[in-house]
């Protein structure tokens, strides 16, 4: 079930990369994110936020 999840994160990941022309940067826990919240997005395995810095973009549950 884990693997399906991070197949459907990873595929929505790259089709936001495409649409903004920034990279995706994984977020890991307890790191602090800096950024705008640019948008809510309803993926697969629940809601998330896209932070967007000036060259790329965190999802964040």
């Amino acid at each position: 079930m884990k693997a399906l999840e991070t197949e459907g994160f990873n595929a929505s990941a790259e089709k936001l990369e495409g649409m903004t022309g920034k990279a995706h940067v994984a977020a890991q826990t307890w790191r602090l994110i800096e950024g705008t919240v640019a948008q809510k997005y309803e993926l697969p395995h629940g809601p998330h936020a896209m932070i967007e810095t000036q060259r790329a973009f965190y999802l964040v549950p």
